[in-house]
């Protein structure tokens, strides 16, 4: 019966290998280290050594980091999707890392230049007819000669991506005041309608204003006729009579 604790630290060491893994494949900077790629995946299963390049067992996998992270073979392994916890890489990718890789072990002196997958096989088409080259002056001018132009090509690519990122972020910045503007527009909207309902209220209540003005004017004439007209019916000799009589009988 397998031991638990040793099971849930072989699944630690294998997340482990898997996060290396994926690291140095990502890694657009440094170009060499897919040397460091290939030698720690051949650490932790030695058979994708094997120049037959034939298919590793399925036991050997099973007892190997690619077997504890839950896939049956390395193809299956390197092909699926980091989402899914695979490297998404390809197996032309790798064959030409393994290739280009054996090519180093044959000339030692090229893996202390640092040079890429692309550097190499350069050299390799270059030399065919000589290879395995010797580490002479021609041929380390041209290695170094070939990196120079490729970490000049890295840095440019670099320049590109941040230039873009800053291009990016300007006209995200510029949507951004795009968005000020138009709010800063509707808010003077909103501003102008304000005043001129303002300015309506006004004119209505000036216009009430001079509309009760009016009416007191007219209320002071009426109460003035009223009064002139009380003056005058007092006077008049019907109204006396009627006076007289309602004396004479109490009422």
């Amino acid at each position: 019966m397998n031991n638990p604790i040793e099971l849930s630290n072989n699944k630690v060491f294998a997340k482990n290998i898997h996060t290396n893994l994926i690291n140095l494949l990502a890694n657009e900077i440094d170009h060499s280290l897919w040397v460091s790629f290939v030698e720690t995946a051949i650490k932790h299963l030695p058979q994708l050594d094997d120049k037959s390049g034939g298919r590793i067992p399925i036991s050997i996998i099973e007892n190997s980091f690619v077997g504890e992270l839950g896939f049956t073979s390395w193809g299956e392994y390197l092909q699926t999707d980091t989402k899914k916890g695979g490297l998404g890489w390809t197996l032309t990718g790798w064959k030409r890392y393994k290739e280009s890789y054996n090519l180093v072990c044959e000339n030692s002196w090229l893996k202390e230049l640092n040079l890429s997958v692309e550097q190499i096989r350069g050299l390799k088409k270059e030399y065919k007819k000589d290879w395995p080259i010797d580490a002479n002056d021609h041929a380390i001018k041209r290695a170094e000669k070939s990196k120079s132009k490729e970490q000049a090509k890295v840095l440019a690519k670099e320049k590109a991506k941040e230039d873009k990122a800053l291009l990016l972020e300007q006209i995200k910045q510029l949507s951004k005041f795009d968005e000020v503007k138009k709010d800063l527009a509707d808010a003077k909207q909103k501003l102008v309608y304000q005043a001129k309902l303002y300015q309506q209220i006004g004119e209505q209540k000036q216009e009430i204003k001079s509309m009760n003005e009016v009416h007191e004017k007219e209320i002071k004439a009426l109460n003035k006729e009223l009064r002139i007209l009380k003056k005058l019916s007092a006077r008049h000799p019907i109204i006396k009579l009627l006076h007289w009589i309602k004396s004479l009988f109490g009422f």
